[in-house]
């Protein structure tokens, strides 16, 4: 997925590991956790500020733009940038559960789950117990 997206899948490797720009906090993923859950549709991670959804940054900055939409999300387990519109890529991201065209021509796709997945199935079995997790 690095050829075909190369901005997104890095600052994705990157928040994984951790990144720190100079005078500033460490951005990461540790610590973090899925914070909604749309029941045969996705659930999304990467709130790396309020652990509520609402804040996002990239290793970039703030935002990136959307790179291309070459990644179909025609199948459960592609993982793709959440935005709130176009050119609006941060830290947050999604798990898809099945084909979902909506995210298509909307959000970056950039990776694929290949080992786990049932882990992923057995929370979308169980749906979100409140208004979001």
């Amino acid at each position: 997925f690095g050829d075909h997206v190369p901005v997104a899948s890095l600052n994705f490797k990157q928040l994984c590991e951790g990144f720190k720009r100079p005078k500033e906090e460490k951005l990461g993923f540790r610590n973090t956790y899925c914070h909604r859950l749309v029941k045969d549709m996705l659930l999304q991670c990467g709130d790396v500020f309020s652990l509520e959804g609402l804040g996002s940054a990239s290793i970039y900055g703030e935002y990136f733009n959307d790179e291309n939409f070459d990644i179909s999300f025609d199948s459960a387990g592609v993982v793709g940038m959440a935005n709130k519109g176009k050119d609006t890529n941060g830290s947050q991201f999604f798990f898809s559960f099945g084909p979902s065209r909506f995210f298509n021509k909307r959000h970056v796709g950039f990776g694929k789950v290949v080992r786990g997945f049932q882990y992923l199935a057995a929370m979308n079995k169980m749906g979100a117990t409140v208004k979001d997790l």
